[in-house]
């Protein structure tokens, strides 16, 4: 009788054959009605009983026939109103829908992955074991991740403000790319140090911080500047006027190499002096303050002049004639 009762509310919409359509109607049409006086049920409704429970066993032997079909082709799944769950042993995997939060998990144990769709914040999620990394999409502030645990990096796409980032552990750097002001930027722990591209002025710059400097590379002036704090001096690289100048502050002076008209200039602030080689008409000058004097080398005539202003004199060699000149 409890058998009956428990099948009453069985819907048969959606089962599989004619039979156990039919098996159904006719258990739900033939429930047993209890004596009212007595409460027991007469001989003819005994019967009935019986004939209700095979109808009933019957129809379980129907289902459990439906049920090892099913379970000969290893799928199987659950329906709810609101969310739906599929374990397919085949390629082994399962799948849940779940349409209150709105989102899709699928677990497939053969790649050894999983993908998580998630429509409300609109992202989704890899998380693949095999060469062990997991990837982010997130479409609402549109960018995207991966985590990648074997090399042991991580890499940010983002498009919005479109730029992208590399973090690497095992050589410990990070990179930069940003395409809006289109630039890139390098920070290496391992030698610590750190490069920026940028091509929109088209330079770059290099710190180092292991022996401590730092370079800028420009090309639409075209020129190079390397700063050094360990010894402590600078360097600038011109091509367009097409010079070189070094400033030293240990030793406390500067140097300047010029290309074009060709000469050479050295300051050194110690001494207190100065040097002009000039490769054009061929000669040097050197100025000196502490004893304060200046002394000219001439190639092209071969003569040299020093001017003395503590004595206050002037003597002119001239190789020329060979001779010289004494002026007080």
């Amino acid at each position: 009788m409890l058998k009956i009762e428990l099948w009453r509310n069985v819907e048969t919409k959606g089962l599989e054959t004619d039979n156990e359509r039919r098996v159904m109607r006719d258990a739900k049409d033939r429930v047993v009605e209890k004596d009212d006086k007595t409460g027991q049920s007469s001989d003819k409704q005994r019967e009935k009983e019986k004939d209700n429970e095979a109808l009933v066993v019957c129809f379980m032997a129907l289902r459990f026939r439906s049920f090892v079909m099913a379970a000969s082709v290893d799928k199987s799944s659950w329906r709810r109103s609101d969310y739906s769950i599929l374990w397919d042993s085949t390629p082994d995997y399962s799948i849940l829908w779940d349409s209150t939060p709105d989102y899709s998990i699928l677990w497939d144990s053969t790649p050894d992955y999983s993908i998580l769709w998630d429509s409300t914040p609109d992202y989704s999620i890899l998380w693949d074991s095999t060469p062990d990394y997991s990837i982010l999409w997130d479409s609402t502030p549109d960018y995207s991740i991966l985590w990648d645990s074997t090399p042991d990096y991580s890499i940010l796409w983002d498009s919005t403000p479109d730029y992208s980032i590399l973090w690497d552990s095992t050589p410990d750097y990070s990179i930069l790319w940003d395409s809006t002001p289109d630039y890139s930027i390098l920070w290496d722990s391992t030698p610590d140090y750190s490069i920026l591209w940028d091509s929109t002025p088209d330079y770059s710059i290099l710190w180092d911080s292991t022996p401590d400097y730092s370079i800028l590379w420009d090309s639409t002036p075209d020129y190079s500047i390397l700063w050094d704090s360990t010894p402590d001096y600078s360097i600038l690289w011109d091509s367009t006027p097409d010079y070189s100048i070094l400033w030293d502050s240990t030793p406390d002076y500067s140097i300047l190499w010029d290309s074009t008209p060709d000469y050479s200039i050295l300051w050194d602030s110690t001494p207190d002096y100065s040097i002009l080689w000039d490769s054009t008409p061929d000669y040097s000058i050197l100025w000196d303050s502490t004893p304060d004097y200046s002394i000219l080398w001439d190639s092209t005539p071969d003569y040299s002049i020093l001017w003395d202003s503590t004595p206050d004199y002037s003597i002119l060699w001239d190789s020329t004639p060979d001779s010289y000149f004494w002026y007080a």
